[in-house]
């Protein structure tokens, strides 16, 4: 999946409420310059326990983990 427009809204939320309506979904990677979507999405993981979840933090061009 892809989050594109999702202004002012949490990430980690609408994250959730798509796994919810689409099931089967076993992997998530997710890709942000911003410390606050990726802290609410790290968030959003640990309400599911049968999803993995891996974060990434982009910065300048240079893809990082973000933990």
């Amino acid at each position: 999946m892809i989050i594109k427009g999702v202004t002012g809204g949490d990430k980690g939320e609408w994250i959730l409420s798509y796994l919810a309506a689409n099931e089967g979904f076993t992997n998530v990677e997710f890709y942000d310059d911003q410390d606050e979507n990726i802290i609410n999405v790290l968030r959003a993981s640990e309400k599911v326990s049968n999803v993995t979840f891996s974060l990434y933090k982009v910065l300048h061009g240079e893809i990082k983990p973000a933990l």
